[in-house]
């Protein structure tokens, strides 16, 4: 059974899910490390496989990271 689940719709900072503003098109989503690197989900689909289940990204933006970390100590 394939399902597709929708995080535009709910609102941030979310009980059940760490939903979040995406950086780079304001819509709601939720934060995600892939190999590929970060990426704000704003949909993905779940199919249950014999196996266990199967979770792929279906609307997203990557989030890059940014040139310089705030949390560095000559950060002014």
């Amino acid at each position: 059974m394939l399902q597709v689940e929708t995080y535009t719709a709910r609102s941030p900072g979310d009980a059940d899910e760490r939903i979040e503003v995406c950086p780079r098109c304001g819509r709601t989503g939720i934060e995600r490390e892939t190999p590929e690197g970060r990426l704000c989900v704003h949909a993905e689909s779940l199919e249950m496989l014999s196996d266990g289940l199967l979770v792929e990204p279906v609307d997203f933006c990557p989030v890059a990271l940014l040139p310089f970390a705030l949390s560095h100590p000559d950060f002014i």
